[in-house]
């Protein structure tokens, strides 16, 4: 918690975590029992829509921060901003491998209200968001309807913040990964502030999450990361024990498939 002026609660009835935002600052919640190195993860999220306010739920590899100082970091986003250079009700899409961007995207409100049939992102009610993870792609999914996939050797273009225009080869992130939420404001000055110019006096913010489920490598990578441990349905294979960056082609089961799936060899289900 960043200047103690954000607070964090659980309930356990209901499973949900609450970030409050009252003051120009953040909260972040790391989880602490390991990393893991490709897999399946999903969270339900309502965030709020107000300008300035920023809420993410993202994997990372380093705990240092900012990002200049992490080194050859990989990272996956879901960044729910509402401004600057996002839109209302935005979410912004990203990763990185090695400490640079694949690509950013920014999905509109109105592009995922259109595909989902309905309001989508909106801080009235929770919204399922999912990462598949895998060597050779990876994909976003809002209530069970892909958004984005990206595959390794893709060309990616995208406008970044400051309106640059950037191309790159996709790289899917290789190094093992924690799950983070969190929910911030940025205080530097206009232009550079990301996700708009927070208006304190129509606070507190809220942001809840509930029902993180990870489908994730069973066992601990060994020390020269030639091999590793998951579930069949993440490389197409029955064997226990592949070499990761070799993962078959054959398709993974829908998002919907695999919210309740226990693959037969290799992986877990942890529903937190």
């Amino acid at each position: 918690v960043a200047n103690g002026k954000a607070s964090v609660d659980f309930d356990q009835d209901t499973n949900t975590v609450k970030l409050t935002l009252s003051n120009p600052s953040g909260a972040r919640l790391e989880s602490k029992d390991g990393k893991f190195l490709y897999g399946m993860f999903q969270i339900e999220a309502n965030t709020p829509t107000e300008p300035g306010a920023v809420a993410t739920f993202y994997t990372r590899s380093s705990d240092v921060y900012p990002n200049e100082a992490a080194g050859q970091y990989s990272e996956i986003d879901w960044e729910f901003c509402n401004d600057h250079p996002c839109t209302p009700a935005g979410i912004w899409l990203n990763s990185y491998t090695e400490g640079k961007s694949n690509g950013e995207r920014l999905i509109k409100a109105e592009e995922y209200q259109q595909q989902l049939g309905s309001t989508g992102r909106t801080d009235t009610g929770f919204t399922t968001y999912t990462l598949n993870w895998q060597s050779d792609s990876l994909s976003w999914a809002v209530n069970d309807t892909m958004f984005q996939h990206r595959v390794n050797g893709e060309t990616v273009t995208w406008t970044d913040m400051g309106g640059g225009s950037n191309t790159v080869t996709f790289r899917s992130p290789n190094l093992p990964q924690m799950q983070v939420i969190s929910m911030w404001t940025d205080n530097r000055a206009p232009p550079n502030n990301w996700g708009g110019v927070l208006d304190l006096s129509k606070g507190p913010f809220y942001s809840y999450f509930r029902n993180l489920k990870r489908v994730v490598c069973d066992q601990p990578l060994p020390e020269d990361d030639s091999t590793v441990m998951g579930p069949a349905w993440l490389y197409g294979k029955t064997e226990s024990v592949i070499p990761p960056r070799r993962a078959s082609p054959s398709p993974s089961p829908s998002v919907g498939e695999q919210d309740g799936m226990l693959p037969e060899q290799g992986g877990r289900l942890l529903v937190q």
